[in-house]
């Protein structure tokens, strides 16, 4: 049976930049080129790339293949697995390949491929004072770290803080949209916000709908991450029923599309798996 390369089939961080060198991370760390990445750094065009990985398992015994396989192997890594994923970024299908398959590749167009090799060989000599995965997480600003992800650090620094008499809207997005992103491979980043989003179109909703002023609630201190502390609401829980049906029906339905499409487009292909169908009476 035909092995896997075990990538998760989403990236959490992906980079195209303005010449076409495209890169990313996958949710488990793994760094990778697309096809056109790879393309670029050895130097070849893309269709070179695309036939070697889409039909590696014929190409590995070819010549080139077999000089790669020794690569690979000499390495520590397996030639008889695929050397991508598919991913889909935007819609658009992309050719994933991971950082140790990247690095064999570039080296057998630098030192044994027939082809015009300057390209090559520069990019492997300077990509031998950093490794690939190092360039890559520093262009994406991903950061390899096992420290909480932000709004969960938020959420932990602020969850103590909400009598079981009220909640809070961080708490109710943590659990309705933070989490299920993290566990489903998308980190928010910090600069999003969205228990501020949809806290305020809560707040009219309360307005309009109960006749109620938000503004009379308690409010507690809330802290982020680096330090700062703000006034939050404590919302009395005789209302968390109607948030909820509020943030999925009219937040998650109506308003994410827009709120994501306009600060990370990535997260759309997360956000709509998170709508779940209202079970039939």
């Amino acid at each position: 049976m035909q092995q896997q390369i075990t990538l998760p089939l989403v990236p959490i961080k992906h980079q195209a930049e303005a010449d076409g060198f495209e890169m990313g991370v996958m949710s488990d760390g793994t760094p990778y080129l697309t096809a056109s990445g790879l393309a670029y750094v050895c130097g070849t065009v893309r269709s070179n790339i695309i036939t070697l990985v889409n039909d590696w398992q014929n190409q590995r015994h070819h010549p080139r293949g077999q000089s790669i396989s020794k690569i690979i192997q000499r390495n520590g890594g397996d030639p008889s697995r695929d050397l991508h994923t598919a991913i889909k970024v935007k819609g658009i299908t992309h050719h994933a390949i991971p950082a140790d398959y990247c690095m064999a590749i570039l080296e057998y167009y630098a030192f044994e491929s027939r082809s015009d090799a300057e390209v090559a060989r520069d990019n492997y000599r300077n990509l031998a004072t950093q490794s690939l995965k190092e360039f890559i997480y520093k262009r994406t600003g991903y950061k390899a770290t096992g420290a909480l992800p932000a709004h969960l650090d938020r959420y932990v620094k602020n969850r103590a803080k909400i009598p079981y008499t009220h909640f809070s809207m961080l708490n109710e997005i943590t659990l309705n949209l933070i989490a299920p992103l993290e566990e489903a491979g998308y980190t928010l980043p910090e600069k999003l916000v969205p228990d501020i989003s949809e806290g305020r179109l809560f707040c009219k909703w309360l307005r309009d709908n109960r006749g109620i002023e938000p503004k009379e609630f308690p409010m507690y201190d809330h802290e982020y991450p680096d330090g700062r502390v703000v006034q939050a609401k404590l919302y009395p829980s005789e209302y968390l029923e109607d948030f909820r049906k509020h943030f999925h029906e009219v937040w998650l339905a109506e308003k994410a599309g827009k709120y994501f499409g306009d600060r990370d487009a990535l997260a759309l292909e997360f956000v709509e798996n998170l709508a779940l169908p209202a079970p039939q009476q």
